[in-house]
């Protein structure tokens, strides 16, 4: 049900500019804990001390496969979530950190093909629906129809409706008509009401002409109510190995994720990070975060993402379950296809370590990120004897790993293989002494690269269907759709050169895609004109 509420307007370079500027000293303190695992957790007690070696690991103890792991090379058949999958732990290799910090670090060519697929056929002169269609395809609405129109036949052939029930009049619906009802849905995170149905009141103090011309309230219901996306007939018991927890949008899923990495390719410096899809129904795979700071909810799905600073979303993956992985091999699996090309990737302390940094670096891949002191083979030496002034920074080299202890309103201890213990000018001056400012270039690095998931969170939620709904598969695919808006906004952006309102694109493709729908769509049912039948303005002609 959409819920009212003010949407402030903002174009991509105030929003890049308003999550930059907030405060983020919640940022290296961030935890999600998986609901499904409550007593795996219940002899930690301190979040902040867990490293990714003291995470529950696989059931039946030690074995072979829990070895010392080697990540020269990673499976090729590698599923992040995957039961076949177990999760290693990582040996200490006694590394020395004995290097000069002040040595310029190797840093590798970068060799990427960045910005528009150009076999996509986009150009300056396309609209914001072609940009929309290269996300959610005319296929993947004609599927999402065919599976709709099969469980609504299967739910009334078992259930037969009442004579007086909307769900007699139900008829097959249609990719066209399904992009109406897509559109509508956008339109609702715009215009916020708090009963769904007033959206096609008559009433003249809150009429709302558009719905009432595009489609009957009790049609719209209805293909809310039978949206689907995959057949229920092949579906696996949970017991089955081969069980899928997405299996019930895994058409609709595989082809948008297959979109976000193949029409836009990321800039240089990329970042990684999760995001909570909020959610308070019933589902396995449901976590909650306590220290949610920036995120819109506690309790929700999980997801990982890469970014680029432009807030793309390049990779999206969902959590479905314990980790039967280590953190080393999820990055690496989630930047498959971007490895041995010179990016810089960029993560919070929840990731970063040694390990993970150098498997990266032997990958021609750099790597930069807030880090846990207690980390496998980080220094000793950042541990002073004194508490550091603000300002004062102690760094640790180990051939490509600059590790650093840098105090600012805390302590922030940093891992990078891009940076030297070099400092720069930041245009700001201390208020106290009226010196100019200086921070590390690895924190100035951080802080500009390291939004781009915020950056796609603010975007994605700014106008985002507020829709409540019991079924989670429902509400991650409204959320994708939300995320294939935004990355048509950030195609389109890139098409034009220019900053574009992303609230006139989002009306634009709107329009654009019920016109687009009614086109395909000439034999559904029609709504009544506004005014013809006061008395069930939501009937079905």
């Amino acid at each position: 049900m959409a819920q009212p509420r003010r949407n402030p307007v903002f174009n991509l370079e105030e929003a890049r500019e308003a999550i930059l500027d907030s405060d983020s000293d919640n940022e290296f303190d961030k935890m999600s804990v998986d609901l499904g695992s409550d007593e795996e957790y219940s002899n930690i007690k301190d979040l902040d001390d867990v490293n990714a070696t003291d995470l529950p690991g696989p059931p039946g103890g030690d074995s072979e496969d829990d070895a010392p792991l080697g990540l020269d090379e990673l499976p090729p058949d590698f599923v992040p979530g995957a039961s076949g999958n177990k999760r290693r732990r990582i040996a200490p290799t006694g590394r020395s950190w004995d290097d000069d910090p002040a040595q310029d670090p190797h840093l590798f060519d970068f060799t990427g093909m960045p910005g528009l697929n150009p076999n996509l056929g986009l150009s300056e002169t396309s609209t914001p629906l072609d940009c929309y269609l290269k996300f959610v395809s005319n296929e993947t609405f004609e599927k999402a129809s065919e599976e709709t129109n099969r469980y609504a036949s299967c739910v009334l052939r078992e259930n037969p409706p009442s004579p007086s029930s909307p769900a007699k009049k139900w008829c097959s619906t249609t990719a066209g008509e399904l992009m109406i009802f897509w559109a509508l849905c956008m339109l609702m995170g715009i215009v916020g009401k708090p009963v769904a149905q007033l959206y096609w009141s008559t009433r003249k103090s809150i009429v709302t002409p558009f719905f009432l011309q595009a489609m009957t309230g009790d049609r719209f219901q209805l293909i809310l109510r039978f949206l689907h996306f995959n057949n229920n007939e092949n579906n696996k018991p949970r017991t089955d190995p081969d069980y899928d927890p997405l299996f019930k949008l895994r058409p609709y899923y595989d082809a948008l994720c297959t979109a976000f990495h193949t029409v836009f390719t990321p800039f240089r410096s990329i970042s990684f990070d999760e995001a909570l899809i909020r959610f308070y129904g019933r589902l396995s795979f449901k976590n909650y975060n306590p220290r949610n700071g920036h995120l819109p909810a506690k309790y929700g799905m999980k997801a990982y993402k890469i970014c680029d600073p432009t807030g793309y979303t390049w990779k999206f993956v969902l959590y479905t379950g314990k980790m039967q992985y280590s953190i080393v091999e999820l990055v690496l699996s989630m930047m498959a296809g971007l490895l041995d090309k010179g990016y810089r990737f960029f993560m919070d302390n929840w990731y970063s370590s040694p390990a993970l940094f150098t498997e990266l670096f032997k990958r021609k891949t750099h790597a930069c990120g807030t880090v846990r002191s207690n980390r496998i083979d980080m220094p000793k030496d950042l541990k002073p004897d004194r508490k550091l002034r603000p300002g004062e920074a102690i760094f640790c080299r180990s051939k490509e790993l600059l590790t650093m202890l840098w105090r600012d309103k805390r302590d922030v201890t940093m891992l990078s293989t891009i940076h030297s213990n070099k400092f720069s000018e930041t245009h700001k001056k201390d208020r106290v002494t009226g010196e100019n400012v200086q921070k590390p270039e690895i924190v100035l690095d951080y802080n500009r690269y390291m939004g781009g998931v915020d950056l796609s969170d603010f975007l994605t939620n700014t106008y985002a269907d507020m829709r409540k709904s019991l079924k989670w598969y429902k509400k991650l695919v409204f959320h994708m759709n939300d995320l294939g808006v935004m990355d048509a906004y950030i195609v389109y952006c890139h098409l034009q050169d220019s900053q574009v309102n992303h609230l006139n694109l989002v009306l634009d493709l709107i329009e654009e895609l019920v016109a687009f729908g009614n086109s395909l769509s000439q034999d559904r049912p029609k709504p009544s004109r506004a005014g013809s039948n006061k008395e069930n303005v939501l009937r079905l002609e």
